[in-house]
């Protein structure tokens, strides 16, 4: 290739029409102030999630103990009825 050859025109290249024609178009926007603050009004954040407040309610932390304490009876009650049926059996 020497120096004295040319070069292909860009603007006669298809595809530069075409991206000129894109970046008119998708150009970044700015929403109007009004359309911010109205969408800002309706989105609701909650101060602290769920968990965080559970953590330091002390009526929570009762009625799970209550019910951790109540599951192991249950499961305990449970267990004892099954070996007094089917281990007294087999003595």
């Amino acid at each position: 290739m020497s120096s004295k050859e040319e070069k292909p025109n860009a603007s006669s290249d298809p595809m530069s029409g075409l991206e000129g024609k894109l970046a008119r178009t998708l150009r970044p926007i700015r929403p109007p102030r009004a359309y911010v603050r109205s969408l800002r009004d309706r989105i609701h954040f909650t101060g602290r999630p769920v968990i965080i407040q559970h953590a330091t309610d002390y009526n929570f932390w009762l009625v799970f103990a209550g019910g951790v304490v109540t599951a192991l009876v249950v499961v305990i009650t449970a267990a004892r009825a099954l070996y007094y049926l089917f281990g007294r059996s087999r003595g």
